[in-house]
């Protein structure tokens, strides 16, 4: 007789079958490696030689990253007339086109090429008609994104993108001006010294904004490099991302991912600045998946580009999504220095950090920002008195 809650997904690593998830009669799912795999792990905390077994159909927390949140989670279950508690389902639905280098695939079955969402010109299509549109390349969290191809886009690649394939976001209505937010705050952390996500602003056929990223986990002719953010480094689930929900605070993201960075230091040093960036731009939302390791053959495993950076104090969140030596609100210069500590930064390095970011936060220009009345002018008082607590101690 057919086993109706059996199901087996292969998964592939750089192009190499390396392990199976199989869910078995009583809907557990067992992750194994291959006999005989002898490559790259998948994954920080999935080693070589281990073996995992999760209930109810659920997955160890490496893949349950790799699934959308939120109601974009909810419409592809719908979509798949199944739970979203079904995660195997889900993956099963979108793993052939993963961030990162894992493909999960049905068993027996090849990889194969996952078209974009967006593959014509953005002028000549509406992004709400795309809202209905179920994306099978995996894009993890909450955000309207679609997965697109730059050079059907755009006459040419923008300077300094590596990487055809990018990212659509679009501003959802209970987040108004979401992709004007982020585009500028992407804008003016360039000049942080640290990588940033390469962005450019795009309009549909109505004239509705968009933000183009850039994939950076993809190279010019689609090679795939391994990505795991800090909440799959920390083997924690997407759901205990914040502080407020788990136990992960800005000290121990730092300490777990610099520590596996082929120069913790210069991570360590990276991640401090992100943080820092967060609390002078009001971003309340840098969370554990917004921070990751990227692994590309000249750098070695490195923090990725910064990305999700938006100002989050318009939208009435004005805490730090993770603590900041446990707090999450009213931060001091003495909170910094703490986390200085953690990160192993000394103090003249980090009064030039302080300099660099500070000017980087002051470069985020409000003007080009449609908030207005009091909405804009509480967060520009507020950010004022946060740079002021960096500045007097220069």
């Amino acid at each position: 007789m057919p086993n109706p809650g059996l199901l087996r997904a292969d998964i592939y690593k750089a192009g190499h079958l390396a392990a199976r998830l199989t869910r078995h009669s009583d809907y557990s799912v067992h992750f194994a490696y291959l006999p005989g795999y002898t490559g790259e792990p998948l994954a920080w905390s999935l080693p070589l030689g281990i073996e995992r077994v999760t209930p109810q159909s659920t997955l160890p927390n490496f893949f349950t990253n790799l699934l959308p949140e939120g109601y974009r989670l909810n419409a592809l279950a719908a979509s798949l007339k199944t739970s979203k508690s079904n995660e195997l389902g889900l993956l099963l639905a979108l793993g052939a086109d993963v961030p990162g280098d894992i493909q999960v695939v049905p068993a027996g079955e090849a990889p194969l090429e996952v078209p974009a969402v967006l593959v014509t010109d953005a002028e000549s299509v509406s992004f709400h008609d795309l809202m209905g549109v179920i994306d099978r390349k995996s894009l993890p969290g909450v955000q309207t994104k679609f997965s697109a191809r730059v050079s059907t886009l755009m006459r040419t690649l923008p300077v300094n993108w590596r990487s055809e394939e990018a990212l659509l976001k679009v501003s959802p209505e209970r987040i108004p001006y979401l992709v004007e937010n982020e585009y500028e705050h992407l804008r003016a952390a360039h000049t942080l010294k640290i990588p940033v996500a390469q962005s450019v602003l795009v309009s549909d056929r109505e004239g509705v904004p968009g933000i183009l990223v850039s994939r950076f986990d993809r190279g010019p002719s689609g090679e795939r490099y391994a990505l795991e953010d800090a909440a799959q480094i920390l083997d924690i689930p997407p759901v205990a991302k914040y502080s407020a929900d788990g136990d992960v605070t800005s000290e121990s993201l730092l300490t777990a991912v610099s520590e596996r960075a082929a120069s913790p230091a210069l991570a360590a040093r990276n991640i401090y600045v992100q943080f820092l960036y967060a609390w002078l731009t009001g971003n309340g939302d840098l969370h554990a998946k917004n921070i990751s390791l990227l692994k590309t053959p000249e750098k070695g495993w490195h923090v990725s580009p910064m990305y999700d950076v938006p100002n989050s104090w318009v939208y009435f969140k004005d805490d730090m999504a993770l603590s900041v030596n446990s707090r999450v609100k009213n931060l001091k210069k003495r909170d910094w220095d703490a986390l200085a500590h953690c990160a192993g930064i000394p103090e003249k390095m980090q009064r030039s950090l302080h300099k660099t970011a500070l000017k980087a936060a002051a470069g985020v220009l409000w003007d080009r920002l449609p908030f207005t009345g009091s909405q804009r002018y509480g967060v520009e008082r507020e950010l004022s008195h946060r740079r002021w607590e960096l500045e007097k101690y220069l």
